[in-house]
């Protein structure tokens, strides 16, 4: 170190500048860069896990998408080819709430399926699509309210995003979805004006109509069960149906039979005979405890000719006939219906029941097999029908025609007069081809037999259609 003209200098050697410096500076830069390694790595972690999470995001949206499009698919199918078990249920696990009547692979069937209709298996429970790639099932489907009225319906679907391999779960979700149910016309879209009840004012596993009407614009329906075609009902041109003709199966109720607890003996009729409701009746009926009460009689048969007639008086509750022979009403013999002096009492009120059904496969497939032959009438004096209804499983049933020949029906198609007023329904209606004998049925039939048969009784041609949405719930992860 020096002076020099008023400035000091210093010098500084080389080997100053490095030495014990080195070691300072060299960990400084390996800080800092493990500092930026780090926040690198946080943020590709952060930007990898964003990106995941989008994936897997986007793959539960198309999960969902899936479920949502087995949902519509399913509503789709039940509403075209599968109506009748939209008032039915179906569960994956095998469980069903017990308030369903019926289920997809046993369906209960309170309306008859209507032409056109799917009577084979049921809808697909399995789906698969393409875009994207996926699978559906349905997990549950269940319906509560009435055959009558409609209800609600609840289906669940889950849909599964599968992976690139076409087998591996990416992703799963479960969309559920409530809607109404509504009964409706087979031919008329939901909402218009019901033209029929599709109640079977004549029903019978074979049907030969020839020239016989069946009167009543709304009730006035002729079911034939084992028929493909209206043409095989064998209706001739004199023959009027007011109302609509049906064939294919339904769920025909078990007959009326004699109650166990109660005690009578059988008796067949053979003359001019009243029954009278409350009255044992000479041994051959027994009174039960309802209310009102129904009386029960058993008959072996009937065999009327000339002007002999079966009066029976419903003014003390219903009267309940069950006839194990044949009957038979010739000439201008017939049944007289009335209860006291009321000379039109509900044709609910006198119920005439024969044989069941034969459980001989061979025979319940044909309507020509049968145990009984039935001949009804009303009576020709004075002209009154026979307010009724008549339930022979196993019989080949006819009317005798001509006790009333003029029938009176008013604009919306509710008629009176005809031979019998009220309901039936045989194994084979075939007895009265070759007279013109007409069956008057009401319009409100099937809630007369809801009311003193119960809901088994009330059945009808019907359909059903699921409409809108109640609510809607998605969930994923299943």
């Amino acid at each position: 170190m020096a002076w020099s003209k008023g400035i000091l200098t210093v010098k500084v050697k080389s080997s100053d500048l490095t030495g014990e410096n080195d070691g300072f500076v060299l960990p400084l830069v390996v800080i800092i860069g493990l500092i930026l390694l780090v926040g690198g790595l946080a943020t590709l972690a952060r930007s990898f896990g964003g990106l995941l999470g989008a994936i897997r995001q986007e793959q539960a949206g198309q999960a969902r998408e899936i479920a949502e499009n087995g949902l519509a698919r399913t509503v789709g199918r039940l509403n075209r080819q599968w109506p009748y078990l939209l008032i039915n249920c179906y569960a994956s696990n095998g469980t069903v709430p017990a308030t369903c009547s019926g289920t997809w692979s046993n369906p209960a069937l309170p309306s008859a399926i209507c032409p056109g209709h799917s009577t084979i298996s049921y809808p697909p429970l399995t789906g698969t699509t393409s875009q994207p790639a996926g699978r559906f099932r349905i997990d549950s489907y269940t319906f509560s309210g009435t055959q009558f009225y409609g209800g609600t319906a609840k289906i669940k679907v889950i849909g599964e995003r599968l992976g690139g391999d076409g087998s591996t779960v990416v992703a799963s979700a479960m969309v559920e979805q409530e809607f109404d149910v509504k009964p409706k016309n087979c031919d008329a879209r939901y909402g218009q004006p019901a033209t029929s009840s599709g109640f079977p004012g004549l029903l019978g596993w074979g049907i030969n109509l020839g020239g016989n009407d069946v009167r009543g614009r709304i009730s006035g329906n002729v079911l034939c069960i084992t028929c493909s075609n209206a043409e095989q009902m064998n209706a001739n041109t004199q023959s009027v149906v007011d109302g609509q003709k049906f064939w294919g199966p339904i769920a025909i109720p078990p007959v009326p039979t004699f109650p166990t607890n109660l005690t009578a003996t059988p008796q067949p009729i053979n003359a001019s005979t009243t029954i009278t409701a409350g009255s044992t009746n000479g041994g051959m009926c027994a009174v039960d405890t309802n209310t009102p009460p129904i009386t029960h009689c058993r008959i072996t048969s009937i065999n009327f000719s000339g002007q002999q007639f079966l009066t029976v008086d419903s003014a003390a509750g219903p009267v309940r006939l069950y006839i194990s022979g044949n009957v038979s009403a010739s000439g201008k013999a017939g049944i007289i219906h009335k209860a006291g002096s009321n000379p039109d009492p509900s044709p609910g009120d006198l119920g005439l029941f024969g044989n069941p059904l034969s459980s001989n496969p061979a025979c319940m497939a044909s309507a020509s097999c049968h145990s009984q032959t039935v001949t009804l009438a009303g009576v020709s004096k004075p002209a009154k029908a026979a307010n009724l209804f008549a339930f022979f499983p196993d019989a080949k049933v006819g009317i005798n025609g001509g006790a009333q020949g003029t029938v009176i029906c008013d604009t919306e198609g509710e008629c009176g007069g005809g031979d019998i007023y009220g309901a039936i329904w045989a194994k084979q209606w075939d007895g009265s081809s070759s007279n013109n004998a007409q069956l008057v049925v009401p319009r409100d039939m099937a809630n007369i037999l809801l009311t003193n048969y119960g809901t088994q009784f009330a059945i009808s041609v019907r359909d059903y259609v699921g409409l809108g949405v109640n609510s809607w719930r998605g969930f994923q992860g299943f």
